[in-house]
């Protein structure tokens, strides 16, 4: 391969619990959660040409190849910062669902803006990066932070952008459940409320996700699932109700944590020892179904 191309994996994440705070002027929401990436990836090459522009293809069907995918919407970036057009072709192999709250297009675009720096030679610092992965989407700067090599696993704050990395090398096998649902992330931020029982507050005297994640780092493993609460499981159980069930089934089969991530619809189950692939899919019907690792750096 020559230096004007690159081949490079573009992970997905899961949300070990996601708790959503007050609406902010913006009209963002702050929010508590953890991001980790999972092996579960989408293959994204890039090569430098020599006859100008820039162009995306992808063999899957759906797939928006046009300058209203957030790739695209990453080269532009890059274009506007550095002050010079960029001439590449990026070819996008997808494997991640869309629209299922494993980040899978953030990732995308993330890949893109470290990938196409390195390439060009742009010098742009970390947190340059990461600020233009900001202007893209709220999960696009925890990507770019673990391509550039500061983790896989992440606090995220703000509206997700404002993080801490730090370890937390758990061992479990994950497993993967995507219903062929898509939830809007819009229309959950909107309507996550109306689900939730009162007795829950969103607004105070919330106990701190994050603390509970760094005092959970030194627990016994069965006591990993206490608080991994999703916010929006309220809202999407109540509209969904076979993910719920799906979750019911995650729990039955030996996960010790079955949560969702982000505004979903997918699952993720952890697990000391994955079912066989058979019985999951005796008993998750047409889901889409991944098993899965933690990934602790860059492949």
């Amino acid at each position: 391969m020559s230096v004007n191309e690159v081949q490079l994996n573009a992970y997905a994440k899961i949300n070990l619990g996601l708790r959503i705070h007050e609406k902010r002027d913006d009209g963002y929401h702050n929010i508590e959660t953890v991001f980790k990436i999972i092996s579960l990836h989408d293959r994204v090459a890039i090569r430098l040409n020599d006859r100008g522009g820039a162009r995306l293809t992808c063999g899957l069907a759906g797939v928006p190849t046009d300058e209203s995918n957030i790739m695209m919407k990453a080269v532009r970036s890059l274009e506007k910062k550095s002050g010079r057009p960029i001439h590449t072709d990026i070819h996008l192999e997808k494997h991640i669902p869309m629209g299922a709250g494993l980040g899978g297009g953030s990732s995308d675009a993330a890949a893109v803006l470290v990938a196409l720096s390195r390439l060009l030679g742009l010098s742009l610092t970390d947190e340059e990066l990461m600020h233009l992965g900001a202007s893209l989407g709220s999960d696009v700067p925890f990507f770019v932070g673990f391509y550039l090599g500061h983790g896989a696993t992440a606090k995220g704050q703000g509206r997700g952008e404002v993080l801490s990395y730090f370890r937390w090398p758990l061992t479990e096998h994950v497993v993967v459940v995507y219903p062929n649902v898509h939830v809007s992330t819009p229309w959950a931020y909107q309507n996550f409320r109306t689900a939730m029982p009162s007795t829950v507050d969103t607004e105070n005297e919330r106990f701190n996700l994050t603390k509970r994640i760094e005092s959970a780092i030194l627990s016994a493993p069965l006591e990993k699932g206490l608080f991994f609460d999703n916010d929006f499981e309220y809202l999407v159980f109540r509209e969904y109700p076979w993910i719920r069930t799906a979750q019911g089934v995650l729990v039955d089969l030996g996960a010790k944590v079955a949560r969702m991530s982000g505004s979903g619809s997918t699952l993720y189950g952890l697990f000391d020892t994955v079912p066989e692939f058979e019985t999951l899919r005796e008993r998750l019907g047409d889901a889409a179904i991944f098993r899965c690792r933690f990934i602790d750096s860059v492949k």
